[in-house]
């Protein structure tokens, strides 16, 4: 999936210092590109115009370095976040726990089949539909059926190390989109019913 640029934002803030500033970089493109005197009102509109192209495309490539360095940066947090596992592979109950470990032991595998049901939905999508022109919500949900026989795969191999950090990362993303979204249902729900009881006193 690709990265929200919010969720690049601290690790801009991170890297950029990491990186020569544009006005830094266009001098020294400058230095290195024109070494000819000025002679004229047209050389000096020139260079002006060559100035203005180096620091556009400087930038370009600060941005460039930037955005690489920010991605790096998010994915050696995510790492150093990740718990980890004794050994691998490691059981499915066991990547539950570690996966969800402020989370009830009953509300686990509820959260675990409803991310995998939107991760399977995915997957079909770019599979399948990606280029069909069809928008996303035309791409069938999966069925309980299907959601049941993955995890009953999941079951009987566990999760090898390759597996075990792609669903961690996932599934945290996962949980933190499915929190935001029940946060702004209440706010929604305590506005209305905020609404309905100023009415009914007005």
């Amino acid at each position: 999936m690709p990265v929200n640029q919010d969720e690049l934002r601290p690790f801009r803030e991170e890297v950029e210092g990491r990186v020569l500033p544009t006005s830094e970089i266009a001098k020294l493109a400058a230095t290195l590109a024109y070494g000819r005197s000025i002679t004229s009102p047209q050389e000096l509109a020139s260079i002006a115009t060559q100035a203005i192209a180096l620091w556009e495309e400087c930038e370009k490539a600060r941005e460039k370095r930037i955005k690489m360095l920010a991605l790096y940066a998010r994915a050696h947090a995510i790492q150093n976040a990740m718990p980890k596992a004794e050994k691998y592979p490691v059981r499915f109950e066991d990547f539950l726990r570690l996966a969800m470990p402020k989370k009830r032991p009953e509300d686990r595998l509820k959260f675990y089949r409803e991310w995998l049901r939107d991760s399977l939905r995915f997957s079909n999508y770019m599979e399948k539909l990606r280029y069909s022109g069809k928008p996303y919500d035309e791409s069938p949900i999966p069925t309980d059926e299907e959601v049941a026989k993955t995890i009953a795969m999941d079951r009987e191999r566990g999760f090898d190390q390759f597996w075990f950090g792609n669903a961690f990362t996932g599934i945290q993303k996962w949980l933190s989109e499915y929190e935001q979204r029940n946060r702004i249902k209440r706010a929604q729900a305590g506005a209305e019913a905020l609404k309905k009881k100023r009415q009914k006193n007005g």
